[in-house]
């Protein structure tokens, strides 16, 4: 089934690349051939790909940054790209019955998925150069600051030939790092100027500092674009329902972007004391026996729609 030709002459069914890739190749299969064959991960071979299919979308899989250079290929050519969680893909391939994985098999999903669920998804929109560089520049920051603890700690262990020394150099060096990464994002916002009238819009909510601002801004470059579900779904703060029969189950928030959460857990906090439509919005789920942790993700769900319809209206 998944390596047969399918019709595709129907209105609204396009034909579809399922790309599975790879550091070094990536195996394509073309829906309405059923075709299957593999490219090495190269700029010449990816642009031939996109040459000689000028009528077909593209579905990939995020890959951590091995799908971007067929991406980039194909959003110069203008074709329609859509990219899908690896978990989404597996889970459709299995749904099939598809237990064996191999990447003839998972680029066949890939396009039968593509094929059958074109209509509701998003095409992918690849963010500019300076939101790419600062998502990075964010990422680094984060992973220095988690050294940076790690020394902290080390250094207050009790064993007396503890090498404080060299520990307390790495801390100089960690902080130097730090200062160098947070001046080069700076940089970023000065130098552009749809992404500083960002930051003045989110700054602009009681709650949210600029190093907030530059964490949701470097985190979820589809601030504004979005609907408040979505973008709520997006930073994993939307509830789930977990229903069954006549069972009413406990509403869980998951899935998303796991540091958005973490992004939003301080600004949160301070908006529940100094934002009034926040805190009334606290007071109100506290009063109606709302757990505090749970009162404190809806505050921040809440939190980032206002975030979200303040970029949109403002038109950024």
């Amino acid at each position: 089934m998944l390596h047969q030709p399918l019709d595709v002459s129907q209105a609204g069914a396009p034909a579809i690349l399922g790309c599975d890739v790879a550091k070094a190749t990536i195996q394509i299969h073309d829906n309405a051939s059923g075709r299957n064959w593999s490219i090495p991960n190269k700029p010449q071979p990816l642009a031939a790909l996109i040459a000689q299919h000028p009528h077909h979308h593209i579905l990939v899989e995020a890959t951590g940054g091995y799908e971007i250079a067929l991406i980039e290929i194909a959003l110069a050519h203008e074709r329609t790209v859509y990219r899908i969680h690896p978990n989404q893909a597996r889970a459709f391939a299995q749904s099939l019955g598809q237990r064996a994985k191999t990447d003839p098999i998972d680029a066949a999903a890939l396009a039968l998925f593509g094929h059958m669920f074109h209509a509701r998804l998003r095409p992918f929109h690849l963010p500019s150069q300076d939101e790419r560089r600062l998502r990075q520049l964010a990422r680094r920051r984060d992973e220095l600051i988690a050294m940076r603890t790690q020394e902290r700690n080390r250094l207050k262990a009790p064993e007396p030939l503890t090498p404080r020394d060299s520990m307390t150099r790495m801390l100089a060096h960690l902080a130097d790092e730090i200062a160098c990464i947070q001046a080069e994002i700076e940089r970023i916002f000065l130098g552009n100027r749809q992404l500083a009238e960002k930051q003045a819009v989110l700054c602009a909510i009681k709650g949210l500092g600029k190093t907030t601002a530059h964490n949701l801004l470097a985190t979820l470059p589809e601030l504004g674009a979005l609907s408040g579900k979505h973008i709520a779904a997006l930073g994993g703060l939307a509830p789930h329902a977990h229903d069954s029969g006549s069972r009413t189950g406990y509403r869980k928030t998951g899935k998303g972007r796991s540091e958005v959460r973490r992004i939003l857990f301080m600004a949160t906090l301070a908006a529940t004391r100094h934002n009034p439509t926040i805190k009334a919005f606290y007071d109100r789920l506290i009063a109606n026996t709302k757990k505090p942790m749970a009162a404190i993700i809806a505050c921040a769900r809440k939190l980032l729609t206002i975030a979200n319809a303040k970029i949109r209206d403002a038109q950024i």
